[in-house]
């Protein structure tokens, strides 16, 4: 009635009418709502309709995946980093409501132009973890498959042991690592050995897969590897912490790189705060894992 285009976000028929799935979706929709930020998709409605169909109404995005732009090859490192920059800022947000994503893979991040430069924007919480749903006869009724994807998966989501959002962290990491090599921290031929490899197995550094090993340098090195420990007591304690990391390498590229501007590299990229030398923040409760199927698919309307 409004007579704007939106996307809609509807769950699978075949799951329609089932109270925990139903439950899932709802708890989905409010959370987006519930966090402010806008590096999330904007909930517009909810609706669950006389008949068991439910869904919800978000702002229409207009742009292409991660996944999609990284088809033309590896990013070049300044651009890799500050998308992990502007990860490191909606999960701030996220990670301080208590909700641990969980999901995050090239498929799930979006980018739009907005002021004529790249924006992050970060979909898909149908299986994160989230406060007041975790562990309810809904949760424990859709377990049917181990949740996450497993390149990005933490060793601890793997094991299946409980995660918070340093497993988000590692996922950031898995991610960074891909955009800037061209390939996933783990290239196996079967799903098991794949599993096996982020449990025990040692990850590459990315300046040994990049042809041209000069461009990520023994910094960058050294924030993929903290983000990808075994250990999640010996990864960035949070995603502050990572972002404090990752600022002061930004701002040295970005004035070095021709055609930047000299200003302060954190004005440049839309950079919101300095972390650096704030107190770490607060850790979610920890949840135990979600198993469960993907359960919802998204198209728009008018």
């Amino acid at each position: 009635m409004l007579r704007r285009e939106v996307a809609i976000k509807v769950l699978r028929p075949e799951l329609c009418g089932r109270e925990p799935y139903i439950r899932r979706m709802q708890a989905e929709a409010r959370a987006l709502a519930a966090v402010a930020d806008d590096h999330l998709t904007r909930v517009l409605d909810l609706s669950l309709e006389p008949n068991g169909i439910i869904w919800f109404a978000m702002e229409l995005l207009q742009g292409e995946t991660l996944s999609s732009a990284c088809q033309r090859g590896p990013l070049g490192t300044l651009r890799a980093l500050e998308i992990a920059v502007q990860l490191c800022d909606v999960l701030e947000h996220v990670h301080a409501a208590g909700i641990v994503h969980r999901d995050i893979k090239p498929e799930n991040v979006f980018l739009v132009e907005r002021e004529g430069r790249e924006f992050v924007k970060l979909l898909d919480f149908s299986v994160a973890y989230i406060p007041g749903f975790e562990g309810s006869a809904g949760e424990s009724a859709t377990r049917e498959a181990v949740i996450g994807t497993p390149p990005y998966m933490a060793p601890e989501q793997v094991t299946g042991e409980q995660v918070d959002h340093r497993a988000d962290v590692y996922a950031i990491g898995a991610l960074l690592f891909e955009l800037l090599t061209g390939a996933q921290v783990f290239e196996r031929t079967t799903l098991i050995e794949l599993l096996s490899a982020v449990t025990v197995a040692k990850p590459p550094r990315p300046s040994e897969l990049r042809a041209l090993a000069s461009h990520v340098s023994r910094e960058v090195d050294q924030v993929v590897a903290r983000c990808l420990e075994k250990d999640p007591d010996s990864r960035f304690a949070d995603v502050c912490a990572l972002r404090a990391a990752l600022v002061p390498i930004i701002a040295r590229m970005a004035q070095a790189e021709p055609g930047r501007p000299k200003a302060a590299a954190r004005a440049w990229f839309g950079l919101r705060r300095d972390h650096a030398n704030e107190k770490p923040m607060a850790r979610p409760d920890r949840g135990r894992l979600w198993l469960g199927v993907p359960s919802a698919c998204v198209g728009h309307a008018s």
